[in-house]
């Protein structure tokens, strides 16, 4: 019996599946964006003060950046706070009998 929800493609005598090389990516992607958000914060902690100044920013300013964990991305809790916002709208809409 062939099961038309998983497409299966031999690989070297595997088989594997779209998903799988798709959540792979994903990880990859996500492992390439804490390692970068690691890297900038460093760069923050090692700036001199002349440049923190240029930039707005203080030393107590640049060390509570620097520290940090690297999974704490804020585009990430912005892009979440952006769908939320969406998905409120569009229930609002709805409710209010307009499509969104």
């Amino acid at each position: 019996m062939h099961d038309s929800s998983i497409h299966a493609t031999p690989l070297a005598g595997r088989t594997h599946s779209p998903g799988l090389h798709q959540g792979l990516g994903r990880a990859w992607r996500q492992l390439r964006r804490w390692w970068q958000l690691a890297e900038q914060r460093r760069a923050l902690a090692r700036l001199d003060e002349r440049t923190l100044l240029d930039l707005g920013l203080s030393r107590a300013d640049a060390i509570r950046e620097s520290e940090r964990p690297f999974w704490d991305d804020p585009l990430a809790a912005a892009q979440g706070t952006q769908q939320r916002a969406a998905g409120m709208a569009c229930r609002r809409s709805d409710a209010d009998g307009w499509s969104s």
